[in-house]
């Protein structure tokens, strides 16, 4: 879906329906609706196990990867 922040286009009925926040990004998926980056990288990552990851593999690799998802 496409949406015209500018215009506030995540504040209207459709997409803040379905977004708790009314942030972008969010993601839609088995009526699931996720609006954080870090949540929307640790389902991909849970739900779709075995395929390449988001992640790094271990936990000293993954220590810097949560500053990539903060403002």
């Amino acid at each position: 879906v496409t949406l015209d922040l500018a215009a506030g286009a995540q504040h209207e009925a459709g997409f803040a329906g379905a977004s708790l926040t009314q942030r972008v990004p969010t993601l839609l998926h088995g009526g699931l609706a996720l609006s954080e980056s870090s949540a929307i990288i640790e389902y991909l990552d849970e739900v779709f196990a075995g395929v390449p990851t988001t992640m790094p593999p271990t936990c000293a690799a993954n220590g810097p990867s949560p500053m990539w998802t903060w403002p």
